[in-house]
């Protein structure tokens, strides 16, 4: 555009000193025409001094518009990854939570399991001894009876060996029914201890105590004691 100007008002320039040269030579209707051309030269460098302005100012807004434009594109973009940005922080954050969810349950499940194992190695180790002391229990009542078998057995072959006729032998088969009339009153006896042991575990739970001190109290075991209770409370 500069050149353009540059040239317009050098050729402006030899068209001024041209008819500075020829005025003298020519007549009053040249000189008419020179000036006539002189406004004509300077209309066509005013035109091109507003075409100029008219394409700069079009060249000013066109790059307004590019850079509003681009302002807008950027924004967009900016908006696009700072949205995909949260997502994918959201979907971090929610993973994280659902990581620390699991770890978490995992701890509880092997607390719980812990306490399992030591509910069973408990149970266990009372339910050994509660087995012990059923066992020393029934030992107690099961070997005294034994030594009376074996005392009647060994009363009975004396008899036997010192004394051989008919009567004796009548009298060694008396003996064997004693012997099961003896066996029938101690099972009728133990029964009758058993259910002195009933009435007395239901008479000290109705007053408060515990299957542990019920069963020190009378010598049982735990387990014999609940039972009693379990079927009879």
């Amino acid at each position: 555009m500069i050149f353009l100007e540059i040239v317009m008002i050098v050729i402006g320039l030899c068209a001024i000193i041209y008819s500075t040269k020829i005025t003298d030579g020519v007549e009053s209707s040249d000189i008419k025409s020179v000036v006539d051309g002189q406004d004509q030269m300077e209309q066509l460098r005013h035109k091109i001094e507003q075409f100029n302005e008219e394409i700069t100012r079009k060249q000013e807004e066109k790059l307004e518009d590019t850079s509003e434009k681009m302002n807008t594109i950027s924004n967009e973009k900016i908006m696009g990854i700072s949205e995909y940005s949260d997502q994918v922080i959201d979907k971090i954050e929610k993973n994280h939570a659902e990581v620390v969810f699991l770890y978490d349950m995992l701890n509880e499940k092997q607390a719980e399991i812990q306490k399992l194992i030591h509910e069973a190695d408990s149970s266990k180790v009372q339910f050994q001894d509660e087995l012990a002391k059923s066992y020393q229990n029934v030992k107690d009542i099961v070997d005294p009876v034994e030594v009376s078998g074996k005392d009647a057995k060994k009363t009975g072959n004396e008899q036997s060996d010192s004394d051989l006729s008919e009567e004796d032998y009548d009298l060694q088969k008396l003996s064997d029914k004693e012997r099961q009339a003896f066996d029938e009153e101690f099972s009728m006896q133990k029964e009758e201890k058993k259910v002195n042991h009933n009435e007395e575990i239901l008479a000290l739970h109705d007053k408060g105590y515990s299957i542990l001190e019920i069963s020190k109290m009378l010598e049982m075991g735990q387990g014999e004691v609940k039972f009693v209770l379990d079927m009879y409370a």
